[in-house]
């Protein structure tokens, strides 16, 4: 479910893939040749990261916590490198000299409020309790360490562990 914090973040960054998407239909095939694929790079990270996130969900399951760390460090650096083409390339998609200073400023803006806050944000969502992949009574699992508890998940794959707890413990659950 998609907070209000989420969604503040959602229409900045709406706007700048906007601006992202103005700038390759205006520009020259040589000035998209970067803009292009790192827009695309960091479009299509996103919907693997949080489609895959949905698609999991409703199988019961969700990211392994260093999938999830991988993907959001991928994405935020073809994000950021994708928005800082934007906002340099704003300037000679528009026409006009206020129009192209107008336009550059608001890339620059959104880009601005998309670091800081959508690194807060990410930072918070990133924030976990460690994860230890071992078996249990023979099966394959992942503990996870909440304060002073190890709750245990079913192991999916590298990428996937379940979101049922199949049990709790004070002590460390794992089998030696």
């Amino acid at each position: 479910m998609m907070t209000a914090a989420w969604i503040v973040l959602l229409i900045p960054l709406v706007a700048l893939v906007g601006i992202w998407g103005f700038c390759i239909l205006r520009l020259l095939t040589e000035h998209r040749r970067c803009l292009f694929p790192a827009g695309v790079t960091a479009i299509v990270l996103a919907l693997v990261l949080f489609g895959g996130e949905l698609l999991l969900g409703c199988a019961g399951m969700t990211w392994l916590q260093a999938m999830r760390l991988a993907l959001s460090v991928l994405l935020w650096g073809t994000g950021l490198l994708a928005g800082g083409l934007t906002v340099y390339y704003a300037n000679r998609a528009a026409e006009g000299k206020n129009t192209a200073r107008l336009l550059c400023a608001a890339a620059g803006l959104c880009l601005i409020v998309v670091i800081l806050y959508g690194t807060f944000l990410g930072g918070l969502w990133l924030v976990r309790c460690p994860e230890q992949v071992g078996t249990w009574k023979g099966h394959s699992v992942v503990q996870v360490k909440k304060d002073s508890w190890y709750v245990l998940y079913e192991y999916h794959s590298p990428f996937a562990r379940g979101v049922e707890s199949l049990g709790w413990s004070e002590g460390d659950m794992l089998d030696p």
